[in-house]
């Protein structure tokens, strides 16, 4: 069972007090100016002539390859329809450091954490995997699909030299006690350190992640 806080406050009072698990938060997503500002035109301008990596998939029978390529973000903006290209894991702070002004970092988080930027088209994702740190999603646009399965159950795993955690491209979820959620506009998910969680965009998403340890 998800819990689900109505905000930010309410989730960190408890913060440290249980032990870590998957939770829902409202109003924290949708108050910050990044839910306000960031369409596709502001992100063109901010981002300029800024080359970013996007991943373009290949799908054969039995694993999900990508091929990691460049483009600005409005040349992006006119190939996402593709349904096989992800722009993924853009870390802000060092692309674009402009745009982290309009993302509110919890003040429990002591250390800088990576603020990374989504945006994908429907049916894109990530498959079954876990990061090394903890995790806030904020969904800012589109729905989003996480299933999440608790560490506690084994789970065997094969390094993927393409990312900096494990990845599963075969494991099929539904033969794991999992739970399974939709993020809205503007609903945000924390995902502790080590938690399994695959990724499924229910319609086209943009969104962001605050990884920290």
């Amino acid at each position: 069972m998800i819990k689900k806080y109505n905000d930010l406050e309410s989730f960190i009072n408890v913060l440290g007090h249980t032990k870590k698990c998957p939770a829902i938060i409202k109003n924290y997503a949708n108050k910050m100016p990044a839910y306000s500002k960031w369409n596709l035109q502001y992100l063109s301008n901010t981002f300029d002539n800024i080359d970013l990596t996007y991943e373009d998939y290949e799908h054969s029978s039995d694993i999900i390859k990508t091929k990691t390529k460049r483009t600005t973000f409005k040349n992006y903006t006119k190939i996402i329809d593709k349904n096989s290209v992800y722009l993924a894991q853009i870390n802000i702070l060092k692309t674009c450091n402009k745009l982290a002004d309009d993302v509110e970092i919890p003040g429990y988080i002591n250390k800088l954490p990576q603020v990374s930027l989504y945006y994908g088209p429907k049916n894109i994702g990530t498959k079954l995997h876990y990061d090394y740190g903890d995790n806030i999603y904020c969904n800012l646009r589109g729905r989003k699909e996480f299933i999440l399965i608790d560490p506690d159950q084994h789970i065997k795993t094969k390094k993927n030299k393409d990312w900096k955690h494990f990845a599963c491209d075969t494991i099929d979820c539904k033969l794991f006690k999992n739970d399974c959620i939709t993020l809205c506009p503007g609903d945000s998910l924390f995902i502790p350190k080590g938690y399994w969680h695959e990724v499924k965009n229910i319609t086209k998403s943009l969104g962001l992640s605050i990884m920290y340890n």
